[in-house]
Order: structure tokens, then sequence, then C-alpha cells
């Protein structure tokens, strides 16, 4: 404690005023309690999340967990999975790219090494992805200059989202890795017609949330509208992509294609996909190749919502997937819950807490371990593949609907006082909340 002598003691109005504001309550002395009370209830929520994922970590594992334990043993064997398919990796050929294969060896090194089990050390890259993906949705409302309920609010929404928590530190899946890089690459410089987007590091991360998982790409279209430089963009994501999936796209290239590209095209309908009525109506070939067309229609869907900003076509472009695709698991589901979190914190309208109040609901209950109404694909569950399915062409007509709404108003109102410059600026769909 500071002690006062003589005459300051005696007489505290004495102080001059530079002691007396080191001593006031907003000072770096005193303040800090204050600050940290501030931020009390993110810091109670994160570790309550740490706490409920230390205790899932070793309760259970997927079938997908299964696959990075034995991927990542071959690979520190030296084998090519993809040429040569383990006996015993569940399921067909590894469907993935081998990047985070790359990133689960160390840890499979380590696990040989301590002869403990692989469960605790595998899980730890999914644990991160959690966590930067919490830490990036805290950054992008730090953006958005949100108050803090609100700020608290998306960190619980994404933190203790009860299909996160399965998908993730349960099941063993590392959706939210990919989803928390592509967080990164969009906060480090997302590309829109105000600034051009030359930042290495920028393109360096979102190659990298492909290269993990493909689903990042579905954005591309949306990149190739608004982006500036988009050749040097282009080239550089792809051939990163490339550098990442040596040796095994030269050692075996066809085996290679057929594993990563090729190979989903040949399944029916399934899980929770409402293509599964199809099995029942029609042949396989046939279903087939009708999810085959419709899957095309997916594409031309994803450019005409190039028009809205970038969130909300980050959470639509997730969503149509889950209604143009013929495989939809639960995990597909997570896609889009960073994105619903940010649109619900921001206030950008009540569908969006409805569709992620559906999405974690419908995930939670339906999925391999979980199941109280059926099993994912059967006839039991179809009605619940239908009904979201319906919602969420329901959820992308009403972002259409809004942009479009809003576009012909701000046109309406000021299209008269500005030039063809000023316009193209005011219009474009690029995230004008978001400033790299």
């Amino acid at each position: 404690m500071l002690k006062l002598s003589g005459r300051l003691a005696a007489e505290p109005l004495a102080l001059t005023p530079v002691v007396a504001a080191t001593l006031h309550d907003d000072s770096d002395i005193v303040g800090r309690p204050r600050a940290w009370r501030r931020f009390a209830t993110i810091r109670n929520i994160v570790i309550f999340g740490a706490l409920v994922r230390i205790a899932m970590v070793p309760a259970w594992f997927g079938q997908d967990f299964v696959v990075w334990k034995i991927v990542s043993r071959e690979l520190l064997r030296g084998h090519n999975f993809y040429a040569h398919r383990p006996s015993d990796l569940p399921g067909g050929p590894y469907a993935y790219l081998p990047l985070f294969a790359y990133i689960e060896a160390p840890f499979r090194f380590i696990k040989n090494l301590t002869h403990t089990e692989f469960i605790y050390w595998g899980k730890i890259p999914v644990l991160v992805g959690d966590a930067l993906v919490a830490w990036a949705i805290v950054r992008w409302c730090r953006r958005l200059e949100l108050p803090q309920p609100r700020v608290a609010l998306a960190v619980a929404l994404w933190w203790l989202n009860p299909l996160v928590l399965f998908n993730g530190p349960l099941y063993g899946r590392f959706d939210s890795l990919v989803l928390g890089v592509l967080l990164c690459a969009l906060l480090q410089g997302p590309p829109n017609l105000d600034e051009p987007w030359y930042r290495a590091r920028s393109m360096f991360t979102f190659a990298a949330s492909i290269a993990l998982k493909t689903f990042p790409a579905f954005l591309l279209p949306w990149f190739w509208r608004n982006a500036r430089s988009r050749n040097r963009f282009f080239v550089g994501v792809f051939a990163m992509v490339a550098v990442w999936s040596l040796p095994f796209s030269l050692m075996n290239p066809g085996k290679f294609i057929h594993s990563t590209v090729l190979y989903d095209t040949g399944k029916v309908p399934s899980n929770l996909s409402w293509q599964v009525a199809l099995v029942h109506l029609f042949s396989r070939d046939t279903t087939r190749a009708i999810g085959t067309f419709i899957l095309v229609a997916f594409f031309a869907t994803l450019c005409m919502l190039t028009r809205l900003e970038l969130v909300e076509y980050c959470a639509a472009a997730f969503c149509a997937f889950v209604v143009f695709s013929k495989i939809v698991n639960e995990q597909y589901l997570v896609w889009a819950i960073p994105f619903f979190v940010l649109l619900v914190a921001s206030d950008r309208g009540r569908f969006h807490t409805w569709m992620l109040i559906l999405y974690t609901t419908v995930g939670f209950v339906i999925n391999p371990l979980i199941h109280p109404f059926g099993v994912q694909g059967e006839v039991r569950t179809l009605p619940v593949n239908i009904v979201l399915a319906g919602t969420t062409v329901w959820y992308l007509a009403w972002q259409w609907r809004t942009h479009r709404a809003k576009y012909q108003h701000l046109n309406a109102f000021d299209g008269e006082y500005l030039d063809e410059h000023e316009r193209e600026l005011l219009f474009a769909p690029a995230p004008a909340d978001i400033v790299p």
C-alpha cells in the first residue's frame, strides 16, 4: 500500500494533479481490477467451456478420429495411404488433402514416444481450432465496435454450443480448426473493392484453410466478383494448395485425385440430406445422376449470392451446401455457426438466430452417438431432413430479398447525388464494417 507522510498525509487535497490522477480510480494501478471485471463474463465463459472440453476429450471418439489415428501412423511409417489404402482404415479411401495428416503426425510421434493414448494428443489441434474461432469472433466483434455484452454473447454462442462441443472435443473432427484458419484469413485483410488485397499472409492463410478441408473454397466466387488483383490471389491460393499436397499428388496422381475428388461423386444420398427420399423412388444410378445435376445448381447459387456482404455470404454459402449436397453430415452444420454468431451479435435479423438454433438442434440430436428420434438416413428422420432443407431454402431467399430491398432503397435515396465511382464504392458487396 502507498503510504503518505507529512503534509500530504494530513491534507489529501494538497496532492498535486499528477499524483491525484495516478491515485484516481481510472488509473492503470487501480483501474486494472475494473478492466478485469469488465471481461469477467467472457473469462467465466471461456473457463467453463474449457473445463467441459477437458472432461469430454477422453470420454469418446468417432470414426473420423480413427481415420486420423491410422493415417498419422502410416505417415510416420512413410507409406502412401492414398495409393495403398490401409486395411484397418474405416470407410473408403482417405478423402482429404494431406495437410491435417501432417499436423497430426507430430502428436502421433509423441504418443509413440510416451506410450500414452492417442486420444489425448490427437485432439489437441481440435481444441486449438475451437479456441482460434472464439478468438477470431472476439476480434471481429471488436472491429464492429459491438458492446461488451454482445461480445460475450457471441463467444458463448460458439464456445458453449452443444453441436460444437460434440463435433470437436467429443467426436474428434477438425472442422473448427478449418473455420479458425479461415476467419484469421478474413481478419488479416478481406479482399474488397475499396482496398486492394496484396497481403501475402492472407493468401497463405486462406490457402491453408482449403488445404485442411475444401469447403472454404465455396468463398472463391465471392472473391472472384469482389476482389482486386484476383488473378494473383487465385494463382497464389492454388499454388500453395498444390505445394501442400506434395509428395502424394506426384507419387500417384490418379489415386490421389480419385480419393480427394472423385470418390464422393459415386455415393448415393445419405444422412441429413433431403435427397435421401430419392433413394426410395429411383434406382441408385438415377439417384447419383440427379445428385450430380443438383450439385451444378449449387455453384450457380453461389454466383447469385456473391452480391451479399462477406459474412452474410459465408453463412449463405455453407447453408446452400446443406441444400444441394447429397451427403449431409452433422459436421456440415458447424460450418455456418461462426457466421450465424457474428450476424446474431451484430443484430442483422432474427432469422439468423432461428437458423443457429435449428442447425444446432438438428446436429446435436441426430448424429452417430445421440439419435433419440432415429439414425441418420432412416425413413423416421426423413421429415427432419426435409424441414432442414426447406427452412434453409427459405433463409437463402430471405437473405436475397433483404439485400435486394436494401440495395434498391440506397439506389433510390442516394443515386442521384453520386457519380459513377461513388456508386461503385457504396453499393459494392464488400464488408465495409471490416478495416484491414
